[in-house]
């Protein structure tokens, strides 16, 4: 009941019961009251002091300073100093303005923070202003020693901001509690789930998935219709052309004028027999209809224009697995034919103990992903449920699809403070990569240390053909789309002597690939297998075995990697794989052992804006595909057009090459070097890959175009003079002709040999005039234009394979 009764009430209350044991010393001994940090007493760099009304309503103290959004090469920075009355453990607090909507939408959704505390030791975190504004927000707790400087320095960064221009961010006040003599256990509680942990779940983080094929309509009345979303025919980037024979007929009863019209079909039998009749279809969606919407290729919705009851809810129950703090995600597609959705789709939750909450989804915006409703606790045996209704208000469809409760902690207070960057990279991935340690393995896995070890993707292989006959990595598409499809296996050395694997690709619905990799080259990295179509809710797979007649160890199957690149395989942009190395740092020594701050998300991010920064591109244009831990391995896509993303590169490159403060070495560093005085590592470029870039969609008006009668007529016209030249030409040849041989009959009179002169003369002109006309006529109609590009081969992007089958082509 305590559980439920926090989680109701406001998010700084909670965050304070949560850490009550830790505070409740604070009031006995002046050395541990709160300590308050404010921007008035901050030094400043490209700040400014704010001035717009609905930013300062709940700033703290009235008055706060801002920055505008990092665009330069020194980013807004503001510095606040802390010099510790006494050692030990305090917490750290945050206060930001923009609870007001016209405030809001300005603020950055990720701001740095870094803290220098101890003896000269660092760690650092991003703050998300958009969000939880006008409290104080726990960030984490660290210990101070006395006769040390604490500082704290607030950085804009390039995340940007809901209204997409002007954005800012804001520098208020920081509070510090003193909570512990002691640094031993000076820790808040563990921190948030990791990307990985969201996609594939695990016993302690359970996720369930409740979709329409599970809602209960409440009413007797059909109001709520089903939508399912079957294969559209002939549309690049779908799964291909439709029907047997690649055609189909079809007759729509809402316009046809006669829809008892038969259709007949004649079978002239070959021979006298019983015979076995048989009927084909694929799908039941007509090309050019509505297309694949919604989570699992379906949804339910209710048009308020034509249901008899448009109050009727649509239930969808969840029964908690274990109790927790459970994150509530919404699913919908992104239309619904012609008709577009409401942008207040009204949800009533039951948590808890039998406890009720109201919020509203704007279903206008976030279409085909996962979208955060709240955090809300569960209890075991306590049956939940989220019913979907109709506002009541406008003419829009409200759709009921899909819900998704994850499980991210024991309470929702111990959650607050890093949810809004970890569903900056948890809740939209760029790529999910299934290791070989979460695949199905068939006739046995492997336990014991492998020569293969040493180059695999974590550090172990489990899938080896001395006893495994096969593997298959399970994929939940998150959303619908492309995704290009990646493999990774060791490298050959002494004792991992690889061949062959045959790969099947299961995709799109009910498709599949089939095709030859090999595993004795490019080994310990990513290589491209294909791009494929996957459906949100549609599960896919890949498999991998030996190729028939391999020998033992010849085969492993290590990791693949699934990353969205596109809405349709019909349209690739071109993407970079940029791979960096570190050394010197280890991210499994990465942790804050005497106090917390830092966490998995926070150091992605750090990753993420140091290379764009250095790459000169938009955050959006460069997403952090993996950071594998080890001597530091950050995989990186840049994604855009080939020229700037070639250039990208190359000034990442050259970035790397510099050394020294304020590198995007040092930079690197800094971000890997958490919990620990500075330590000089190196980084280097040790890899770039271009993928994808191009375009094959065209739509049926293309492909059917006539010419229009504009473009006929200059067609008419041209062959019309074209004509005329050929008579005139025609003309004057036999007309020259004519006159040659009336002067020769005039000259006849003269001697032999004035008559032999003449002949030649007159045979010069002949050759004169063929001379003129001949080559004309070759260049019309025989010439080959050899003109055109050369392009180098090597400089050319293609998937690389050792077979035509290596890569599969959609």
């Amino acid at each position: 009941v305590v559980l439920c009764l926090v989680s109701m009430a406001g998010s700084g209350v909670a965050l304070w019961i949560a850490t009550a044991f830790l505070l409740a010393e604070a009031h006995d001994d002046p050395n541990q009251s709160p300590f308050l940090l404010s921007d008035g007493d901050a030094m400043l760099s490209g700040m400014h002091t704010a001035t717009y009304m609905p930013c300062m309503q709940d700033a703290h103290g009235g008055m706060f300073h801002h920055g505008p959004q990092y665009v330069g090469s020194n980013p807004t920075a503001a510095l606040f100093k802390f010099d510790p009355p006494a050692d030990g453990c305090y917490t750290i607090e945050e206060w930001h303005p923009g609870r007001n909507e016209q405030c809001n939408r300005y603020l950055l959704d990720a701001v740095l923070l870094q803290v220098t505390y101890g003896k000269n030791r660092r760690a650092y975190t991003y703050v998300e202003q958009s969000l939880n504004n006008g409290q104080w927000n726990m960030l984490g707790a660290l210990p101070f020693k006395k006769g040390y400087r604490g500082i704290f320095t607030l950085k804009g960064t390039r995340a940007p901001c809901r209204e997409g221009n002007s954005c800012f961010w804001a520098a208020d006040a920081f509070k510090l509690t003193k909570v512990s003599d002691s640094a031993a256990g000076c820790t808040l509680t563990e921190q948030l789930l990791t990307p990985e942990q969201v996609l594939q779940g695990d016993f302690e983080h359970p996720q369930v998935i409740v979709d329409d094929s599970q809602g209960t309509r409440m009413g007797a009345s059909d109001n709520w219709s089903f939508y399912y979303g079957s294969r559209v025919g002939g549309i690049p980037g779908l799964c291909g052309h439709q029907g047997w024979g690649n055609t189909f007929r079809y007759l729509n009863p809402r316009v046809s004028k006669d829809s008892e019209e038969p259709l007949k079909f004649v079978f002239k039998p070959p021979k006298d027999g019983c015979y076995l009749i048989e009927e084909f279809h694929e799908g039941g969606s007509i090309p050019g209809m509505c297309g694949h919407q919604g989570w699992s290729n379906s949804f339910r919705y209710l048009n308020p224009r034509v249901s008899k009851d448009s109050e009727e809810p649509l239930k969808f129950v969840f029964k908690p697995p274990m109790d927790g703090c459970y994150l509530v995600e919404e699913f919908h597609p992104a239309s619904m034919c012609s008709h577009s959705l409401t942008s207040s789709a009204q949800l009533t939750i039951n948590y808890c103990r039998n406890l009720t909450v109201r919020t509203a989804v704007d279903q206008t915006k976030g279409s085909n992903q996962w979208n955060t409703v709240t955090l809300l606790p569960f209890n075991l045996g306590y049956e939940a449920s989220i019913t979907v209704q109709h506002p009541q208000v406008g003419t829009d469809l409200v759709v009921g699809d899909a819900f998704r409760f994850t499980r991210v902690a024991e309470t929702c207070p111990q959650v607050l403070p890093q949810l809004p960057q970890y569903l900056r990279l948890a809740q939209h991935p760029y790529s999910v990569t299934v290791d070989d340690s979460t695949a199905r393995i068939y006739g046995g896995r492997v336990t014991e240390t492998h020569q293969c070890d040493k180059t695999a993707y974590l550090g172990k292989i489990h899938a080896i053909n001395n006893l495994a006959t096969s593997a298959v990595f399970d994929f939940m598409p998150p959303s619908s789309g492309c995704y290009r499809v990646d493999e990774f296996h060791p490298e050959v050395s002494v004792g991992c002597r690889l061949g062959v694997a045959n790969v099947k690709v299961d995709h799109c619905l009910g498709k599949s690939w089939q095709g030859n990799i090999s595993l004795y080259e490019k080994g310990e990295q990513w290589n491209t297998v294909g791009h494929f179509p996957f459906y949100a809710g549609i599960p896919g797979k890949v498999t991998s075995r030996p190729k028939a007649g391999s020998k033992a160890g010849e085969w492993v199957a290590d990791a693949f990697r699934f990353t969205k690149v596109s809405d349709s395989c019909g349209t690739v942009p071109h993407s970079e794989l940029v791979t960096l190395r570190l050394v010197g740092v280890d991210l499994t020594r990465v942790q804050l052992p005497d106090g917390r701050l830092t966490t998995n998300t926070d150091q992605r991010l750090a990753f993420h804006e140091a290379v764009v920064d250095a790459a000169g591109l938009s955050s959006s244009q460069v997403r952090l595909l993996g950071l594998r831990a080890g001597s530091i391995i950050a995989e990186f896509e840049f994604q855009g057009e080939k020229p700037v993303m070639t250039a990208a590169v190359k000034r990442v490159h050259e970035a790397l090459l510099r050394h020294g403060h304020g590198s995007l070495e040092d930079k690197l560093c800094e971000a890997a070097t958490v919990g620990m005085e500075p330590k000089a590592c190196r980084a280097w470029m040790i890899r770039t890959t271009a993928s994808g870039g191009w375009t094959t969609e065209k739509t049926n008006e293309e492909a059917d175009e006539i010419f229009p009668v504009s473009i006929w007529i200059s067609i008419g016209f041209a062959v019309t003079v074209l004509c005329i030249l050929l008579v005139l030409v025609g003309f004057y040849c036999v007309k020259r002709r004519r006159r040659a041989k009336a002067r020769n009959e005039a000259q006849s009179s003269n001697g032999k040999e004035d008559i032999e002169a003449t002949s030649k003369e007159v045979k010069d002109d002949i050759s004169d005039s063929a001379s003129t006309a001949t080559p004309d006529r070759a260049n019309c109609c025989a010439q080959t234009d050899m003109s055109g590009d050369i392009f180098d081969l090597d400089a050319m992007s293609v998937p690389e394979s050792t077979s035509e089958n290596n890569t599969g082509k959609q």
